[in-house]
């Protein structure tokens, strides 16, 4: 993830801010709170989620890349990718 975040940093110039499963240990509605926050974040920077909780995803994320062992497999918008 590490090597996301610094390539993605250097191609767009801005800042990015990566988490892993973030919401896994927090209560439904400290879930919510923190989707929020996030959302409002990724005006300033780009936000990398690297999670496998759909709900999640739908909630914050404008669009989705699907990353398999570092390869660029899938990237579209949310519903695109979700739909399908």
């Amino acid at each position: 993830m590490d090597l996301v975040i610094t390539g993605v940093s250097k191609r767009y110039g801005r800042d990015v801010l990566g988490l892993r499963d973030f919401s896994l240990a927090l209560a439904p509605e400290e879930r919510v709170r923190f989707r929020n926050l996030l959302s409002d974040l990724s005006g300033e920077r780009i936000v990398i989620l690297s999670t496998h909780i759909v709900a999640d995803m739908e909630a914050v994320a404008t669009d989705i890349a699907i990353i398999v062992h570092g390869r660029l497999v899938r990237h579209a918008a949310v519903v695109g990718v979700l739909l399908r």
